[in-house]
């Protein structure tokens, strides 16, 4: 059977990989991931596995550095390179560099099985699978997107072994990312799910569910072959769907009841699920809140979210004892100073217990990306080696320097509003490494407490991903 080897830069336990592994392994193939930062020796292992394929599922900041690793997989090795995820999905002129042999757009299992079981068959992939770009003779065939998945139990369980196997780190992690569908039923320019909705008009439904058994099943099965203290359901809104909602926090209080984290869209919530929320196990919930200033939130955003949407909603999960953790952002486009404490001072108005803020990132294939592109915005950096969300920004305007260092202090400017006119000065200044340490120090701080971990579990855990603040454009 055919050898696929995927090869990550982040150290993260990835939900489509481990699908796409789950089907494949089912099948047959073999399958394996590594992680280079964390290998010794990558050369050396990849050459004694001698895969058929060597994949890579990135994003968009991921790009330069997967086609820098392809290069070399070119050289050192006799393998077919396949690049999948986002960043090929809505941008596939990837394919267009040398390095790169194929790349799988939109949901990758059943095209990535196709074209290994047609190598094993043929010998060569074969030029008609769906969803594949690929080059023949010295020409692209670009093939169509398929429908999407509409029954997703058909799927295997994802194959958690993937990565806990072989790195300890995320199998003794007592955190376990879950996800109970895919899609998002809202359209905010800045998101990916807005040029995902395109690509798949009239493939489908977009938004979907497992059955409420399946998600019990894989968490029941995942906390009996690895440690699990707390579940986090990383999809885009847990809560949209209420009768499923309800349904499956009925199930998981009776079968599962570990404390869980969520995400949810504030609007959407109401008293019963609030209570039911509670009573199942919950003890945090996320929600963007994005920008403190309406305009901005919904005018250049269109988030469609009002601030007494999210007053109203916020001061609910506080009668209810549930924490929340509130997403912002800072340095978007049209943003000034002012409407920057604007966030800031609506943290401190619903009282956020775990506020979070990153600076703003316009991806290629996205609403923004595009206007940014026809020059519909302010001045941007067309520059990947620029996405970074904590040290960086491609979005130049008049307050974006003073907006990127008060997004280092924005964790202090909100628990403790009476620091406000010191960071304001604070912020006036050129940033350094002095502002990156008190963010990281906010920031250990902040995802412990919301996370249940001590200070050693944080440090044990998460110490590995400090680089990612501190990286700067080559």
């Amino acid at each position: 059977m055919s050898k696929i080897v995927f090869l990550q830069k982040n150290s993260f336990d990835l939900h489509g990989l481990m699908y796409i592994s789950g089907l494949l392994k089912k099948h047959g193939h073999d399958v394996r991931l590594f992680i280079v930062p964390e290998e010794k020796d990558l050369w050396s292992t990849l050459q004694e596995r001698s895969p058929d394929f060597v994949g890579f599922s990135i994003t968009s900041a991921e790009r330069l550095w997967a086609l820098d690793l392809a290069a070399q997989v070119k050289e050192k090795l006799n393998a077919i390179t396949v690049f999948g995820g986002i960043d090929p999905t809505i941008c596939p002129e990837l394919i267009e560099n040398d390095q790169v042999d194929i790349i799988c757009r939109g949901e990758g299992e059943f095209a990535i099985l196709e074209m290994l079981d047609s190598f094993d068959k043929f010998g060569a992939v074969s030029e008609s699978i769906e969803n594949l770009s690929l080059k023949s003779d010295g020409r692209i065939i670009e093939n169509p997107i398929r429908p999407l998945i509409q029954d997703l139990d058909q799927l295997p369980l994802v194959d958690r072994g993937l990565y806990y196997d072989r790195y300890k780190f995320l199998s003794s992690y007592p955190i376990k990312r879950f996800m109970i569908g895919r899609g998002c039923p809202f359209n905010c320019s800045y998101c990916c799910n807005n040029a995902l909705r395109k690509l798949y008009k009239g493939k489908g439904k977009y938004v979907r569910r497992h059955g409420v058994e399946r998600v019990i099943q894989e968490i029941d099965l995942a906390r009996k072959k690895y440690a699990l203290r707390m579940i986090d359901f990383i999809d885009d809104d847990f809560i949209s769907d209420k009768p499923w909602l309800l349904s499956f926090l009925k199930e998981y209080s009776k079968t599962i009841h570990l404390p869980y984290s969520c995400l949810v869209r504030i609007d959407l919530i109401d008293e019963e699920i609030v209570s039911m929320l509670k009573d199942s196990g919950c003890v945090t919930v996320s929600f963007g809140v994005e920008s403190g200033d309406e305009e901005v939130r919904n005018g250049t955003l269109n988030k469609r979210l009002r601030n007494e949407e999210i007053v109203t909603g916020a001061a609910l999960l506080k009668k209810y004892g549930l924490k929340f953790n509130s997403y912002n952002i800072l340095n978007i486009p049209g943003e000034s100073i002012e409407s920057g404490f604007k966030t800031v001072n609506l943290n401190v108005k619903i009282k956020t217990d775990y506020p979070w803020c990153s600076i703003f990132q316009p991806f290629p294939g996205t609403e923004f990306w595009d206007k940014l592109n026809n020059n519909k915005g302010p001045e941007a950096k067309n520059d990947l080696r620029s996405l970074n969300f904590y040290s960086s920004s491609l979005i130049c305007q008049k307050d974006s320097q003073q907006l990127m260092n008060l997004e280092k202090f924005f964790y202090y400017a909100v628990k403790f509003p009476f620091l406000q006119p010191l960071i304001k000065k604070i912020i006036k200044l050129p940033a350094n490494r002095i502002f990156q340490y008190f963010f990281l120090l906010s920031f250990a701080y902040r995802h412990s407490r919301a996370n249940r971990l001590s200070i050693w579990e944080e440090f044990l855990y998460n110490a590995r991903h400090i680089s990612t603040y501190f990286r700067k454009p080559k």
